[in-house]
């Protein structure tokens, strides 16, 4: 796209990617005479086919304008974060956020579970409350071995929050939340649930403490 760009060209990156790679990217974009916009996306394939995703762009404003009709084709919901590389930070901090509830409403099924408590109770009695998600609920499918719900694979989760925990380092800030989640898609993908769905977490966790997650009959 650089070797020989066309006037007027702006790229979209809509992939997960760490701010500081789209800022250098986009300084060689500058140096050709083209725009560059990061524009990362959330929800799942079927929004995607649908062209209903929801899309956070960073960049500067005339090419951010001048992105936006393409990414109004493909997404309902589009958030201006501000300059270049901030849709890409702000989709680190989202997939981070969602990682470290999955995995403690996964290490929460195994503690009730141990405890000799049905793990539906966890998803039941968060449900009444101000936690009560789609996340939850995908997690709670998982206990009757539904994992369709987070189509994403837990080695990819794993590269996003290890973004993540860099960003924070970079900024000499600290990253508890972001370091435990880390570890544990590190240890679920140590597993051989690397390949897996980000549900399957609630395997991962049973497995690593030998208890029996699944509902009682």
């Amino acid at each position: 796209l650089l070797t020989e760009p066309r006037e007027g060209l702006v790229i979209v990156d809509t992939t997960t990617a760490e701010p500081s790679s789209t800022r250098m990217l986009g300084a060689l974009a500058a140096e050709k005479g083209v725009g560059f916009v990061d524009a990362p996306l959330t929800r799942g394939p079927a929004q995607a086919e649908a062209g209903e995703l929801n899309t956070m762009v960073g960049g500067g404003h005339a090419h951010v304008e001048k992105a936006l009709p393409v990414i109004e084709t493909y997404s309902v919901y589009q958030l201006r974060t501000g300059g270049l590389g901030t849709g890409h930070t702000l989709k680190l901090v989202n997939n981070t956020i969602i990682q470290a509830f999955c995995s403690a409403v996964a290490e929460g099924f195994s503690v009730a579970a141990g405890a000799g408590m049905d793990a539906k109770l966890v998803e039941e009695i968060l449900s009444q409350g101000g936690m009560n998600s789609a996340n939850l609920h995908t997690m709670g499918k998982a206990l009757e071995q539904d994992y369709s719900g987070m189509e994403f694979y837990i080695d990819n989760a794993r590269k996003d929050v290890r973004y993540y925990t860099r960003l924070a380092g970079d900024l000499g800030l600290v990253s508890v939340m972001g370091d435990a989640a880390h570890q544990a898609l590190s240890v679920a993908s140590r597993l051989g649930y690397g390949q897996s769905f980000v549900p399957e977490l609630v395997n991962a966790v049973a497995e690593l403490n030998r208890v029996e997650v699944r509902p009682n009959e």
